[in-house]
């Protein structure tokens, strides 16, 4: 089971194990800028970035569902400004723990009915794609 746990009130949201995050490895952790000087040489400035990478955990082919009942949870925590959370989840064969907030630049939470049809029952399957950053 994945986990997104909310730091300041200790809620938990069990995740499928199969939930992971699909950018993982499609991310650069160095931050560059360049630009060309007037003697037209190119000076270039790069970093380490402490936060902002993108976490999108996915639904794919009947994998990593959810209950319409973890959707309105998700959306319950979602609501609460600056709220940050643990994500815990496996990858490359390791519990991964990682601090993040959703990402509201975006649409941090899409869900669509698993049956092809919208139901007002809890406990009916989602496929969702989330959307996150590391704080």
């Amino acid at each position: 089971m994945a986990k997104l746990t909310n730091l300041k009130t200790n809620t938990v949201i069990e995740l499928p194990y199969d939930l992971y995050p699909t950018d993982d490895l499609n991310w650069s952790p160095i931050a560059a800028t360049g630009v060309y000087t007037l003697s037209g040489s190119y000076d270039v400035q790069q970093a380490v970035k402490l936060a902002g990478k993108p976490m999108t955990l996915q639904s794919d082919d009947g994998l990593g569902l959810i209950t319409r009942d973890t959707v309105n949870k998700l959306h319950e925590q979602a609501a609460i400004p600056e709220a940050t959370f643990t994500l815990e989840y496996v990858a490359d064969g390791v519990t991964k723990i990682v601090n993040v907030m959703f990402d509201h630049e975006a649409s941090s939470i899409e869900a669509t009915p698993f049956k092809g049809f919208n139901s007002p029952n809890l406990d009916d399957y989602f496929a969702v794609t989330l959307k996150f950053k590391t704080v």
